[in-house]
């Protein structure tokens, strides 16, 4: 389940009855990283039997919208970061 899909932002609300939204988000980004590599593991194998460049196109977009979402997730965690440290101050 990779979050920017819908299994993922299905995992991802899921998670939030049980969680604050922080550990729901870290937890479905680790999901998200460890199934990307899975994903891309399981279809490499497909590319050497098949030998289809559509699978290579799918793998890399895939790629994409994981590094866009960990990047979003690192500016949220810095936010974060921010507010709790703002929070103390005061």
């Amino acid at each position: 389940m990779i979050y920017p899909l819908d299994g993922g932002r299905i995992l991802k609300g899921l998670f939030l009855f049980s969680f604050d939204y922080k550990k729901a988000m870290d937890v479905v980004n680790c999901i998200s990283n460890f199934s990307l590599i899975m994903i891309t593991f399981i279809s490499s194998i497909g590319i050497l039997y098949y030998r289809n460049i559509s699978i290579v196109i799918f793998i890399f977009y895939l790629w994409y919208l994981v590094f866009v979402e960990n990047k979003r997730k690192t500016i949220v965690d810095r936010m974060y970061r921010i507010i709790e440290k703002e929070g103390l101050k005061s």
